[in-house]
């Protein structure tokens, strides 16, 4: 394993990446390194593999939601998206809600419905189903029906790929600990938080609700996953501070020393 270099600066290896098949920029943002990130993005048109950058739509949420970038850049680039693989909206459900933007996530429902039919497999359908109702889920959540959203999200675990079902499940573990129902949200926190394509936004995230849900559970994996974001994170832009001052009170909850 080695360190990977990019634009002069190094940023070592991790468990929660494999640099040989992602993006710069999307190692840059798995170490907390938004502001290279963004400037990455600024002057390379293309990316690793040739394609234009908007084929990692999913960065766009993550950078936005730090403040490295301006809703109103993110936007744009997300909503274009949608005209050319809808399926692959997943990471900005959550941003869309978010930003109690409805008309986003109606934007994904009905790009979903008049994408062209798969020729063959089921993967690809069921892809695009998952993606509907989790576009469905959330809008229900913006009306404030927790329950119809949190049926909705449980019914199409058919879904059995972790990094698209990652944010997700974000929103149902959420759903679930607030129900007490803290078994079944600790087995969706843990089950998609070792892998995303959104810059390890996803990744910290469910490292911090696994945290919480498990300080009184599992003090033990309430540190790993506290540990997790000051892992990748501690040495990061102030942007992504907030997050790592989290994990730091987290730890301190439990009676050991961040540091």
């Amino acid at each position: 394993t080695v360190d990977y270099i990019v634009m002069g600066r190094v940023f070592p290896p991790g468990w929660l990446l494999h640099a040989t098949s992602q993006e710069p920029e999307l190692v840059m943002g798995q170490f907390g390194r938004v502001r290279d990130a963004v400037a990455y993005r600024e002057t390379t048109p293309l990316g690793r593999r040739g394609r234009p950058h908007l084929w990692y739509p999913q960065f766009y949420p993550f950078l936005a939601r730090v403040g490295a970038v301006p809703a109103d850049t993110a936007t744009p680039r997300i909503r274009e998206f949608l005209t050319r693989t809808p399926v692959m909206a997943s990471y900005a459900i959550r941003w869309w809600f978010e930003e109690g933007d409805a008309a986003g996530l109606e934007a994904v429902v009905e790009a979903v419905r008049s994408a062209p039919v798969p020729l063959s497999g089921s993967y690809p359908t069921r892809r695009r189903e998952s993606v509907r109702d989790e576009a469905l889920a959330h809008l229900a959540l913006l009306r404030g029906d927790t329950a119809e959203a949190l049926d909705i999200l449980m019914s199409w675990r058919r879904c059995t790929d972790g990094v698209w079902c990652a944010p997700a499940d974000y929103t149902a573990a959420e759903l679930l600990a607030a129900r007490s129902r803290i078994r079944e949200a600790d087995a969706l926190s843990g089950w998609a938080a070792y892998s995303s394509h959104d810059g390890a936004l996803t990744q910290m995230r469910h490292a911090l609700l696994r945290g919480r849900i498990n300080e009184r559970r599992s003090p033990q994996t309430a540190e790993w996953s506290y540990r997790i974001v000051l892992d990748y994170w501690a040495e990061g832009d102030p942007e992504v501070q907030p997050w790592v001052e989290e994990a730091r009170i987290g730890l301190e909850r439990l009676g050991i020393d961040p540091e």
